[in-house]
């Protein structure tokens, strides 16, 4: 079947030349247009940086996050030695305050998720914390806003990812503000063991990259990929395996700083196409707009169906992938200590959220035919 991935796998043209280019020198991209008078320090993956960030408290301190999350997050907290205490969501899938000033005196650490680019207000969660670190989420909220102010400059620390499928897509990599000063000299004493991934292991990667991106296109993702992917989804859940935390690797941080040049094109654009798919929402009662801030990145959106297995079904049969992003944690999370009835919005929620596809290299083509699935969606 020809069908059409949701998430971002394709690169701009200039990209995919740095992707085929000799491996360069260390040079990192330039974020200070963004981030000013800050410090970024940069990883491998996103969850290592969490990871050196939990290292600066003490062991089997207690971390609050929403179960609602990428599974990393978990491991990344498990990795540091910690305890995780799950806390609900509210309806817009983002940390329910209500809920946090209840447990606010159980955890040590706060981890916030500006789930899908859609940023909760973070000046409420500092004053409800106190003194206690607060860690932001950024891996998809890159260049959202909440009253102004971007994601991830407000918290003791931030992570930010730019993986495959993330805002932008560089293929791997991520990267930590210190916002807190009190924490930066100790940081910075951390981050001088970080080294490079030797050329070997970067030529490996790049190859396996280009791979990925070639099985994460059509007609090859839907004739192949996506059923290895489903093939792998009904396995038992295993820990991620551990790699040596390293810097990201030089073409990845080529390609992120080719990539940050067309943001603010890849910005409008992702506006312009969640314009739209939220006007094909609002006409139809079948579908419900979970989350929408003006200020968000429209990294994707999240939605309720009463019955999303018909949704995702009628789409498909259609050649385009609709998705539920996170849905396999309510599988995952009992690895991690959690309990029927921990968290009951997150239950409920969870059976009835989609995710619908609006990123920058989205087709035009291919978006108009998502705009008539959800015109012509009924689940009866």
């Amino acid at each position: 079947m020809l069908l059409y991935p949701r998430l971002n796998y394709k690169l701009s043209t200039k990209s995919y030349f740095k992707l085929l280019q000799p491996i360069n020198k260390r040079k990192e991209p330039d974020l200070s247009n963004f981030f000013p008078e800050k410090e970024i320090f940069f990883y491998n993956h996103a969850r290592y940086g969490l990871s050196e960030i939990l290292k600066l408290f003490r062991k089997n301190s207690i971390v609050g996050v929403q179960p609602f999350t990428c599974p990393t997050v978990f491991e990344a907290i498990q990795q540091a030695e910690d305890q995780i205490y799950f806390i609900d969501v509210n309806s817009s899938l983002v940390i329910d305050i209500e809920s946090l000033k209840i447990h606010k005196d159980k955890i040590d650490i706060l981890i916030v998720t500006h789930t899908f680019g859609f940023t909760i207000n973070i000046d409420e969660i500092i004053e409800i914390m106190g003194d206690k670190p607060v860690i932001e989420d950024c891996a998809h909220a890159f260049l959202s806003r909440k009253n102004g102010s971007l994601a991830g400059t407000k918290g003791d620390f931030a992570i930010f990812s730019f993986g495959f499928g993330k805002f932008p897509n560089a293929v791997s990599g991520g990267y930590v503000l210190v916002n807190n000063k009190n924490y930066l000299d100790i940081f910075k004493e951390n981050y001088c063991f970080i080294k490079y991934p030797n050329y070997l292991k970067e030529i490996f990667f790049k190859c396996q990259s280009i791979m990925q991106i070639l099985m994460n296109t059509c007609p090859f993702y839907g004739l192949l990929t996506r059923k290895i992917k489903n093939k792998k989804n009904k396995k038992q859940y295993k820990l991620s395996k551990k790699e040596k935390i390293n810097y990201p690797y030089r073409f990845c941080m080529d390609i992120f700083s080719s990539e940050l040049k067309k943001i603010a094109c890849y910005f409008e654009k992702q506006k312009e196409f969640s314009g739209n798919i939220i006007k094909a929402i609002e006409k139809n009662p079948q579908i419900t707009l979970m989350q929408y801030d003006f200020e968000m990145n429209n990294f994707m959106l999240a939605a309720e169906v009463e019955k999303p297995y018909k949704f995702i079904t009628f789409a498909k049969i259609r050649g385009i992938e609709i998705g539920q992003h996170f849905y396999k944690s309510k599988y995952i999370i009992p690895y991690f200590g959690y309990k029927k009835g921990d968290c009951p919005t997150y239950e409920k929620i969870i059976e009835k959220m989609v995710t619908i596809p609006c990123h920058y290299n989205y087709s035009p083509k291919k978006h108009r035919q998502l705009l008539s699935i959800i015109n012509s969606f009924k689940h009866e």
